[in-house]
């Protein structure tokens, strides 16, 4: 740090190197904040390198769980690492968790989240405004005006599918092998519904 700035945060700067070059950075920063007065804030996995530390904060899920001086951490949680340190308090954290969301909700809040969802129900009728679908609108037709070819395409994209739907799928059938097969002779059925057909359409 050529420039010896007062403030310096680090986002685990020792991740994916060897034990001598992790110990090496941390007596380089250790030097910066004793002889610097360099404020150093470091983001690390590894719990016992924040030994060294003024001050550690452990942080789970995004909340603060405690933060303290290393020694006095260990000395309140009567153990013996960092580590330990923090599977304890996440324990104690998770075990007040359940306890909080075991507690049966008072009538108060009851009624707070009863308005929450009526002003909800308000405000979604208020999405259908005509200043907003008026917006819209006006939105799109400088849209299109800027690029006439997206207009173009809107109208011909629709043309251009039902000819080449027509075009696939239209026309007559000709050339067209039938056979019929009438087990039952009694019935005749197959004779019957050849005799309704257009004999020029068939071929025998």
């Amino acid at each position: 740090m050529f420039h010896k700035p007062p403030l310096l945060i680090l986002d685990e700067p020792t991740v994916g190197v060897d034990s001598v070059l992790r110990c090496r950075i941390w007596e380089y920063l250790e030097d910066m904040c004793k002889n610097h007065g360099t404020t150093v804030v470091i983001t690390t996995h590894y719990l016992e390198e924040a030994n060294t530390a003024s001050n550690v904060a452990y942080i789970q899920s995004g909340s603060l769980l405690v933060q303290s001086n290393p020694r006095d951490l260990l000395t309140k949680y009567e153990c013996r690492t960092l580590e330990e340190a923090f599977l304890q308090i996440s324990i104690t954290r998770k075990h007040e968790t359940r306890v909080e969301s075991c507690e049966t909700p008072k009538p108060q809040a009851i009624e707070q989240t009863a308005k929450n969802s009526l002003n909800l129900c308000s405000d979604r009728k208020k999405l259908i405004d005509l200043k907003h679908i008026r917006a819209l609108l006006w939105r799109s037709q400088i849209r299109i005006s800027r690029n006439p070819i997206i207009l173009v395409m809107l109208l011909l994209l629709p043309v251009i599918q039902i000819t080449l739907f027509c075009v696939c799928t239209g026309g007559r059938l000709n050339a067209i092998p039938i056979a019929i097969h009438e087990p039952d002779f009694d019935n005749h059925l197959s004779h019957q519904f050849l005799e309704h057909i257009d004999r020029q359409m068939i071929r025998e």
